[in-house]
């Protein structure tokens, strides 16, 4: 392998390197977007659940127990993406 060889592979490498460091920084982007959004989406169903649970509005009995279940289920999400609780 002569000098030529050499630098024509490192800078091959250095442009797969930098293709993968652009995708891991898009990912990091798009990960913070969805934590946010998580973390939204649980604060608005943690506020209607308590909407429905205090309202002096008469709230059907089936509509209350999807409301806890979704919160639950958005609190377990919660806790493992957001908190990093595998509890």
């Amino acid at each position: 392998m002569n000098e030529n060889d050499y630098l024509e592979s490192m800078n091959q490498l250095q442009e797969k390197y930098d293709a993968f460091m652009k995708e891991k920084e898009t990912m990091e982007e798009e990960i913070e977007d969805l934590k946010k959004n998580l973390s939204s989406m649980y604060g608005l169903i943690r506020v209607l659940d308590i909407m429905a649970n205090t309202s002096v509005l008469d709230v059907d009995e089936n509509l209350l127990s999807l409301i806890g279940l979704t919160r639950s289920f958005s609190s377990d999400i919660f806790n493992l993406f957001i908190l990093k609780k595998n509890s």
